[in-house]
């Protein structure tokens, strides 16, 4: 297990990113669940974020692609409008342990 921050590290609702080596993240939190995803679009294989941790719509309810601007749902993934409609992006597996996330 490689630990990414503190669960509390993360507000409801707020999204950011995590670098573990080469491995770049988007976590987020959604009703008290963090999600983590590899912060990469299936669509051009760019990185979603366009400044350090803005990650999210204007609205904050999707995590959104800087590039094109392609909206995913936070607790699938999954690809709701844009060209990439119907893919998703990759999730990664988390455990919380002693209030750490933990990325199996």
């Amino acid at each position: 297990m490689i630990a990414l921050c503190a669960f509390d590290a993360l507000a409801e609702g707020q999204a950011r990113g995590v670098a573990q080596g080469d491995l770049s993240l988007v976590l987020i939190k959604r009703e008290g669940i963090v999600y983590a995803y590899r912060n990469i679009c299936p669509h051009l294989g760019v990185e979603l974020n366009w400044q350090p941790d803005v990650f999210l719509d204007a609205d904050g309810q999707w995590l959104q692609c800087s590039m094109h601007g392609a909206l995913f749902e936070p607790k699938s993934g999954r690809c709701v409008f844009g060209p990439c409609r119907g893919q998703a992006i990759t999730s990664v597996p988390l455990v919380v342990t002693d209030g750490m996330l933990y990325m199996m």
